[in-house]
């Protein structure tokens, strides 16, 4: 019985523009689908979640999982071609960042006017915006989650990530139910919940 070349596949799937191979799978993915990392003057790996630190960079698919498997089978080392050090937490740093980024963003989104929140507001402003996607508290009610949701529309992308402390401490005042209006800035708000929303549910975006 003739061995499989394990690197086949790998061999005959194409980057196209905008994709980047993740270190993991071998497989090109969108840049929005992956985390880069970076390697420090000091031969640690750092995660540049805004793709912005100079140096050889590595991708990693946006999933707690695969980039947990990455630091147990110490793939980094044979992404950078050398021995580097991995923080411990690395994983809890990578979740924590991309938890801040969407927090930071939401804030400027709410500045920009392009949130509104609460129960009765969003009803009524329904009438005459239609939302591009709803953002719910964790620790909120999920029954008045779902009679919201089931009211307003049928298909649209809820996330359910942040608790109504973290919601309520970046958008300057109490909230549990957030519904934000569609434009430039809150495209970019999206993208970025939808890494966060891969990261922490393996993958299993909310679309």
């Amino acid at each position: 019985m003739t061995k499989k070349n394990p690197k086949t596949n790998f061999q005959k799937t194409k980057a196209l523009a905008g994709e980047r191979r993740c270190l993991v799978s071998g497989e090109p993915r969108p840049r929005e689908a992956l985390i880069r990392f970076v390697l420090g003057p000091d031969d640690m790996v750092y995660p540049d979640l805004m793709e912005k630190l100079d140096g050889r960079g590595v991708w990693i698919s946006a999933e707690k999982s695969v980039l947990q498997t990455a630091v147990s089978k110490r793939l980094f080392n044979k992404g950078f071609g050398k021995s580097v050090k991995i923080p411990e937490n690395l994983v809890q740093i990578v979740q924590d960042g991309l938890t801040k980024h969407v927090l930071d963003l939401l804030s400027l989104a709410n500045k920009s006017g392009a949130i509104e929140t609460g129960f009765d507001k969003i009803k009524d402003a329904s009438a005459k915006e239609k939302f591009a996607f709803m953002i719910e508290a964790n620790d909120g009610s999920l029954a008045e989650r779902n009679r919201l949701a089931q009211r307003l529309w049928e298909n649209i992308p809820i996330y359910s990530l942040l608790s109504r402390e973290q919601l309520s401490e970046h958008i300057g005042r109490d909230c549990v139910h957030l519904a934000v209006k569609t434009n430039k800035m809150t495209a970019t708000l999206q993208k970025e919940m939808m890494r966060l929303d891969a990261f922490l549910n393996e993958g299993q975006q909310n679309e």
